[in-house]
């Protein structure tokens, strides 16, 4: 028996679209775990602040430590725990996208329940 899997879900591309990520977001959770580099943070604060405003998701923003690890996957999921995320968005390459996705990939203890195959969302730079 053959196994389809229609992935992604959604895929857009076009000028001005990273200023619309909230809206995008707000359909997937309520608070977004944003994973992105201090460096690519300094690049696009503006646009990410202004894609936000209005939204009815909230952004957390913390910053990829350089190497998706178990390490970094656990202290993320900490603080998708503390904040209460119920997404997780990665901007940024290879490293940054492969441990967002992998931040939702365990089990995540959210209080007083476990939140198991959150949403994540990518977004390529």
């Amino acid at each position: 028996m053959a196994k389809i899997m229609i992935y992604p879900s959604k895929y857009v591309q076009g000028p001005g679209e990273m200023g619309k990520l909230g809206s995008y977001a707000e359909g997937y959770g309520s608070k977004a775990l944003v994973l992105i580099s201090s460096s690519g943070y300094k690049r696009i604060q503006a646009t990410l602040d202004a894609g936000f405003a209005g939204s009815k998701c909230a952004p957390v923003y913390d910053f990829f430590n350089g190497e998706c690890s178990k390490n970094e996957i656990n202290r993320l999921q900490g603080v998708m725990d503390a904040q209460g995320c119920d997404l997780v968005i990665g901007i940024g390459g290879g490293k940054t996208l492969d441990t967002a996705k992998a931040v939702v990939g365990d089990p995540v203890y959210l209080g007083q329940a476990w939140l198991v195959g959150a949403f994540w969302v990518t977004v390529c730079t």
